[in-house]
């Protein structure tokens, strides 16, 4: 809240979009996969030249969230995977395999 609080130009732009993963990630662990979704949407649409390591480590884990066994029954938990998948593959390999 704090960062958001900043003018645009202040904003660290890697703080902002890991806090938006980390919040995807507590929804997740609370069941609350839309909210979730919410949160990480805008992660989702970053171009690729401002994605880094830190935030595609970040993004592994909450991939690793939506495919433990409580979600698999859950098409859109699996579809918000297969996009947080296809945000890694734009990387270089390294990213994809974290």
């Amino acid at each position: 809240a704090e960062l958001a609080a900043l003018p645009a130009a202040r904003q660290s732009l890697s703080q902002v979009n890991g806090a938006g993963i980390d919040l995807a990630a507590a929804h997740l662990l609370s069941h609350n996969r839309d909210g979730a979704e919410d949160a990480i949407e805008h992660v989702l649409a970053l171009p690729a030249g401002m994605r880094n390591i830190s935030l595609a480590g970040r993004m592994v884990r909450v991939r690793d969230v939506l495919l433990a066994p409580q979600w698999a029954g859950d098409a859109q938990a699996q579809q918000l995977a297969d996009s947080i998948a296809t945000w890694l593959s734009e990387h270089p390999p390294d990213f994809a395999h974290r």
